[in-house]
């Protein structure tokens, strides 16, 4: 029933004793699901100690009587802040051998200081615990614990392991077991992780980290020691993310919970760049504020506006004016533009003729008339209302004001002349500022200034929050698609397209505003394939912005097109085909058997330092001939190509052609042929009479020709020829044969002898023979050559 009340904007926490606990001279203020202390009317707190805003004790203060702006007490804004927050966080700590059991409850003793700023329980922030070291335990998860007290003693009692450090694994574990619907994890609520570590990861941190940065730009990195290695700090952390760190644990116990506090829980308050605001201002027009009066509210109204940005997203304005009955000025969506505001103040009169203010039901009238969405209420901005009255307030106006604050709004007077002061504080309090002035000191421009200053950060303006879930969509070479998710009442963005990582200013390439979540980007030269780009979106609203994760791609590597050359050389193929258009890195190349589908070689280039190629060459250790299939992947960053098939077949090797005989003698045959290319060489064949019995005998050469030695004279052989590869594993058919003999054996004796009718020859004759040429020559001079040849059988 506690819970259930604290949720509810109905509930008087005040009223409660168990709520209550506010000190002396205070007062009790309620809130939706919570309640606030102050120092009553008259009151100023005591100084103390305790940084916490309840209890508190307050001291009759003197009062001057002069007129100044009046700002009453205020809560202290971080308490106020982490109060509301609600978030889902996951606080990781490094329970490693290096961090000693110490230390270790140092960290657990920050851990609890921070965890005291926060309102815990299923409506507010929830908190899951990871130890990590070589193994990784989740203490509790999510969903766990519904109160603070329970939590931290759940904190205080998680041991100390040991071990190594395992980073990358705990992150991953992070994501598959503890953010999960069913572990309490909340998808409409932002997430925040807390990495605690005191040193190098022993495992690999990029991809679990990337994988982390999709689904959370809050992660806060916390190193202790001077042993952390900051790049992989930064790399946790990511583009959005927070590093901080500390030469030992005594000083993170100090510093932490303030550091976290100040960074994790949403600041309240209005800047120059986040003025996401819907004001209205209510005019008094009883009798009290008639003539030249009336005309400085017009104008004071006027100063007060000018101090803001007007527009869609940032402040609008409204106004009524109010008596014993109200009246609409103008809705929040009349006016887009300052000087349209400023005519619109200006041309408002003065009606009333009654003698008092209703501010009960001028509140209630604003709330019914002007808080619609048809009417311009913003869901998600701001609610300011500015009351400017001359300080009569007769009825009842508090249940209207607490309807007014339950729906977020903030209500500050400005009191003209003597102010009803604990009337005024009734309605502003406990966020609002009542403003004390004269009609002679309304219209001063340090005034409205300073009035305005103190709208600003007293005012509920949302935080300006990043885009999360950054999805891209390669559409096709030309368009890419890129969506996000954002917070309710956030649709103006700016997205950046960049080349590289998007972290070089030079590699902007083009910024587009849009309304709605998501946007194609449509690229008339398109994107160079294989190449890295980036995307980041920016959620506007205002003048302010807020960045989200640098999300990064890459284009998909174009296919290799065209026909590949099939060169067999001795004992390998060679395959080259042309590059592609774009960036690679490396082409993957593999030779497949066709008729088997076996896997025959892998062979992977790398081209990525080359500055130019001209044709890529593939080389494998196999050249049988055979159907082939060759497969190409294009390899550039993590993506890569389709594999793209070409076929070809490797023929048989080629026979040796044109055998001829160059040389004959008694002994000696010299042999040649017709050279082939791509082949490791010849094998020669002989058949014929040898030394011994052998009548066969094969020679390896390789040059096309072949000399035969140590043969038997005047004798016929038969030469056949074969090609080979692969060291003769692989070699052709035979050549034709060819036919060749040997010279016989020379005549060593020859007789001429000079008989009556001519020249008788004498001779030794040889072995297989079958005929002789005799030659002879006549004459003194030898060079005048007259030969006579003729054959003799014997």
């Amino acid at each position: 029933m506690d819970l259930e009340c604290r949720l509810m904007v109905q509930c008087e926490a005040c009223d409660r004793e168990d709520s209550n606990n506010c000190g002396s001279g205070t007062k009790c203020y309620n809130l939706p699901g919570s309640y606030y202390c102050l120092c009553s009317p008259g009151f100023e707190p005591v100084p103390r100690s305790n940084e916490l805003p309840f209890p508190i004790n307050c001291k009759e203060k003197r009062v001057s009587k002069e007129m100044s702006l009046v700002k009453p007490v205020r809560i202290p804004p971080n308490f106020l802040a982490c109060d509301r927050a609600k978030y889902d966080i996951v606080i990781m700590v490094d329970g490693s051998r290096t961090v000693t059991d110490p230390s270790y409850r140092l960290v657990l003793r920050a851990v609890t200081k921070f965890i005291d700023y926060l309102e815990i329980g299923p409506y507010a922030t929830q908190i899951a615990f990871v130890q990590y070291s070589r193994n990784i335990k989740v203490a509790f998860h999510l969903n766990d614990f519904a109160n603070k007290k329970s939590l931290i003693q759940a904190v205080g009692n998680i041991p100390y392991s040991g071990f190594g450090t395992k980073t990358g694994l705990a992150i991953q574990k992070l994501q598959d077991e503890v953010l999960l619907s069913s572990r309490g994890r909340r998808q409409r609520n932002d997430l925040h992780v807390i990495i605690i570590t005191d040193g190098k990861s022993a495992d690999d941190v990029t991809l679990p980290a990337s994988n982390l940065h999709k689904i959370t730009s809050h992660v806060h990195v916390i190193g202790v020691s001077n042993h952390v290695d900051k790049k992989e700090l930064r790399d946790i952390a990511g583009y959005d993310g927070r590093v901080t760190t500390y030469p030992n644990f005594k000083l993170l116990e100090q510093k932490m919970p303030a550091m976290l506090r100040n960074s994790i829980c949403p600041s309240y308050g209005c800047s120059e760049n986040n003025d996401y605001l819907d004001v209205i201002f209510a005019l008094e027009t009883t009798l009290a504020t008639s003539g030249n009066l009336f005309g400085g509210m017009k104008k004071f109204a006027l100063n007060v506006a000018s101090q803001f940005n007007v527009g869609q997203l940032s402040t609008k304005v409204g106004a009524v004016t109010m008596g014993s009955t109200s009246s609409i000025e103008f809705f929040l969506d009349e006016h887009e533009t300052g000087t349209e505001i400023a005519k619109a103040l200006e041309q408002i009169t003065h009606n009333g003729r009654e003698p008092k203010l209703l501010l009960g039901k001028a509140l209630q009238f604003i709330e019914a008339n002007l808080l619609l969405n048809r009417k311009g209420r913003r869901p998600g901005a701001g609610l300011v209302m500015i009351v400017v009255t001359k300080g009569n307030l007769p009825d009842d106006f508090a249940s209207a004001a607490a309807s007014l604050k339950n729906q977020g709004a903030v209500l500050h007077i400005v009191g003209i002349g003597p102010l009803r002061r604990k009337l005024m504080e009734e309605i502003s309090l406990p966020q609002g500022v009542v403003f004390g002035t004269t009609e002679a000191t309304l219209n001063s421009t340090e005034i409205s200034r300073r009035v305005s200053k103190e709208i600003k950060k007293a005012a509920n303006c949302p935080r300006i929050f990043p885009p999360v879930g950054i999805q891209v969509h390669i559409i096709n070479e030309k368009s890419i698609h890129v969506s996000w998710k954002s917070r309710t009442g956030v649709n103006s963005f700016i997205v950046y397209l960049y080349k590289g990582d998007g972290r070089d200013a030079s590699s902007y390439i083009k910024q587009v505003r849009v309304t709605g979540n998501s946007y194609v980007f449509d690229e008339k030269n398109g994107f160079q394939p294989g190449t890295q780009y980036s995307v980041m979106v920016q959620t506007r609203r205002g003048r302010g912005g807020k960045n989200s994760n640098v999300v990064e791609f890459w284009t998909d590597p174009a296919q290799v097109t065209g026909n590949v050359k099939v060169v067999r050389l001795a004992s390998n193929l060679q395959i080259s085909f042309p590059p592609v258009v774009g960036n690679v890195d490396e082409y993957k190349t593999v030779l497949v058997n066709a008729s088997t589908m076996e896997v025959l070689a892998v062979d992977t280039i790398n081209v990525k330092k080359q500055k130019s190629v001209k044709d890529i060459i593939a080389v494998f250790q196999n050249n049988i001939p055979g159907k082939y299939l060759f497969l190409v992947t294009t390899v550039s960053g993590p993506k890569s190509s389709k594999p793209v098939p070409f076929d070809f077949l490797v023929d048989e090797l080629e026979i040796p052609k044109n055998l001829k005989t160059v040389l004959s003698r008694t002994n000696m045959l010299g042999i040649t042929w017709d050279s082939i290319k791509n082949v490791e060489g010849y094998l020669v064949e002989l058949t014929g009479p040898l030394p011994g019995d052998s009548t066969f005998m094969i020679h390896k050469t390789s040059d096309p020709n072949y000399t035969f030695q140590k043969l038997s004279p005047a004798n016929q052989y038969e030469i056949k020829v074969r090609s080979f590869i692969n060291n003769m594993e692989q070699t052709s058919d035979y050549s034709r044969k060819h036919i060749s003999n040997t010279a016989p054996l020379p005549i060593t004796t020859l007789k001429p002898t000079m008989t009556s009718d001519g020249v008788r020859v004498k001779f030794v004759g040889v072995e297989k023979v079958d005929h002789y040429i005799l030659s002879i020559k006549f004459g003194k001079d030898m060079d005048n050559k007259n030969i006579l040849d003729k054959t003799h059988k014997s």
